[in-house]
């Protein structure tokens, strides 16, 4: 408090910095809250169009690929790489490959959803024969390729 000369007192009128960083930040969500609410209500013209995305998905013989899993059964290294890029050149989308939980002598594709034309299809781009349907809803795939001996022997270096 402060005294003037005629001898009354004066407060000094500075606000301090809790009020201020308050004002600001009240400012600062009310500036929010009003772009939301006139952004919802803005127009959108009836000729702009959705982006269009293009996807790198090719068909294989008409078929659209699905999503793939690759499992090596086989024993030998890197058969499920070898896999996964022959499938992905072909079109299909492998979204997981690795080890499968046991050695097996057979390759096999096994369609998990119902779509046997696309299991098909990537048997004939792999040149595996067994092909078959066991629907499992558990899975996030539409077909397991399980490689097994014999294809590791198809891939094996010819002396």
């Amino acid at each position: 408090m402060k005294r003037s000369r005629s001898g009354t007192a004066s407060h000094d009128k500075a606000p301090s910095t809790s009020t201020i960083v308050l004002l600001v930040a009240l400012a600062t969500v009310l500036a929010f809250a009003g772009s939301f609410v006139f952004g919802l209500k803005r127009p959108t013209a009836p000729d702009q169009a959705a982006p269009v995305v293009e996807t790198d998905e090719r068909p294989v013989s008409g078929v659209q690929g699905g999503r793939v899993e690759v499992l090596n059964g086989a024993g030998k290294s890197g058969l499920a790489r070898i896999a996964t890029d022959r499938l992905r050149d072909a079109g299909f989308d492998v979204v997981q490959f690795g080890n499968a939980g046991k050695i097996t002598a057979r390759s096999q594709v096994i369609d998990r959803v119902g779509k046997l034309d696309v299991a098909t299809a990537i048997g004939r781009t792999l040149g595996i024969a067994d092909v078959r349907t066991e629907v499992d809803t558990t899975r996030y795939v539409d077909v397991s390729v399980i490689l097994g001996s014999d294809w590791a022997a198809q891939r094996s270096p010819k002396r």
